[in-house]
């Protein structure tokens, strides 16, 4: 995949999965490293949390909740295939 789709966020933005009704603020955008078998990530914020959506070679998207425990902070696979849009589109 050349272009992500991921690629087009920044700091900042706004952006909405389907997974969710809120519109969260991203906090960082970049691309993931290669042996984690994706290629970009997003970092966003709402005022009910914090999430990372990553962007597959496929150009699915798998959505994730900041979750913490005895080991520290980790990331919980929540949802897989959703979509995602700018909340202007």
């Amino acid at each position: 995949m050349s272009d992500p789709y991921l690629s087009q966020f920044s700091t900042g933005d706004m952006i909405e999965v389907s997974c969710r009704k809120t519109s969260m603020e991203v906090q960082k955008a970049e691309p993931t490293p290669d042996w984690d078998g994706r290629v970009y990530k997003v970092i966003a914020e709402n005022r009910y949390g914090r999430y990372r959506v990553t962007e597959n070679e496929d150009g699915e998207f798998t959505f994730y909740v900041s979750s913490s425990n005895y080991w520290g902070k980790t990331w919980s696979p929540e949802e897989s295939g959703i979509s995602v849009s700018r909340p202007d589109e």
